[in-house]
């Protein structure tokens, strides 16, 4: 393997962040030529072997350092019997004399990087939720070393919460050996600790589904002509997500809000067995305001209706209350009802 390929390797297994945060280090004709390397050993499997193999030359090249030996300065960076032949820092060879000696390199330090020493255990005390959000943007070989440390149940939750296209590269290297080397699985849990404390501090970001929540929420608060306005526009833009937000846009407790004649014009859409399973459980005051504007004839076949009804599954009462709430958005869209704000 050629020292090109020795730092892809280690690359590839490394997080994105931090593989980022090293990039960012080096000039940029060495990250362009470390990017195209790095993406020809991304279109084949790395291999637990290349992988220890690439591990077993950075732990020597680093005993070299550590024993003051330089391997830039060495004329012999061959394999011998396995390793490399490397020469000491400042050791003369014709025509080197006048060249300065190499300094030592020092450890390399995230400008991020926490104070306290962070091991495996650390790793599991991160809660599933944020284990995702960690985790979701990185490579499989990463996700597989640290779901492989994890308790097993945590590990299903961040299973089943990752991108499906994920999942099947993932559970064939979840039943292969973990590359033995304690060192690159430390050096994993550090990066995945340090992104998890940042990730913790930082505000949510919002899902597609709460985007639309929170847009349903804004509009509820408008008039009834700047709300339609909005929608219509929203409509021409993307009918789907403007479809989503009507759905949420309008509540059963918006009986409350409209006048009475409209709420009767509302109550002659309605059979009383639909009335009675969505009055079913609600507010007194709703209930209230439904039964006075009903003649007594239809108040009394409400009350026989909903005595019949005992208990009423939660799901059943909500697709009552889903056809009333449809009423409600066709009258106003149509002009015959106003929500007030």
């Amino acid at each position: 393997m050629t020292g090109e390929e020795t730092v892809a390797v280690l690359l590839k297994a490394l997080p994105v962040d931090v593989l980022d945060t090293l990039m960012k280090r080096l000039s940029p004709d060495k990250v362009e030529k470390l990017r195209a390397r790095l993406e020809s050993v991304r279109q084949k499997p790395t291999g637990t072997e290349r992988l220890d193999g690439a591990l077993e030359i950075l732990k020597k090249l680093a005993a070299a350092r550590a024993a003051g030996i330089d391997p830039k300065t060495s004329e012999a960076l061959g394999k011998i019997n396995g390793g490399y032949r490397l020469g000491k820092v400042g050791e003369s060879k014709e025509g080197d004399s006048d060249k300065p000696r190499v300094k030592p390199v020092e450890k390399l330090q995230l400008a991020d990087e926490i104070e306290v020493p962070v091991s495996i255990h650390h790793l599991r005390d991160i809660p599933p939720d944020l284990l995702v959000r960690v985790l979701l943007d990185e490579q499989v070989p990463t996700l597989a070393m640290v779901m492989s440390v994890v308790d097993p149940k945590v590990a299903m939750e961040v299973m089943k919460r990752l991108p499906a296209e994920k999942r099947p590269d993932l559970a064939v290297r979840l039943t292969q050996p973990v590359a033995s080397n304690p060192e690159l699985v430390e050096l994993l849990a550090q990066a995945v600790v340090q992104k998890a404390i940042k990730l913790a501090s930082a505000p949510t970001e919002p899902t597609g589904d709460d985007r639309i929540r929170n847009l349903a929420t804004m509009l509820r608060g408008l008039k009834r002509d700047e709300r339609l306005s909005i929608i219509e526009a929203l409509n021409v833009a993307d009918a789907i997500a403007c479809n989503k937000v009507k759905e949420l846009l309008y509540l059963f407790e918006d009986i409350l809000r409209i006048e009475d004649r409209a709420l009767q014009l509302v109550l002659v859409e309605l059979d009383t067995p639909t009335l009675a399973m969505a009055l079913s459980g609600v507010a007194e005051e709703l209930k209230t305001k439904v039964v006075k504007n009903m003649s007594s004839r239809a108040q009394s076949m409400l009350n026989e209706e909903s005595g019949l009804l005992g208990n009423v599954p939660p799901a059943k009462v909500q697709q009552a209350q889903t056809k009333i709430i449809g009423i409600l958005r066709r009258f106003e869209e149509e002009g015959k009802l106003t929500i007030e704000v």
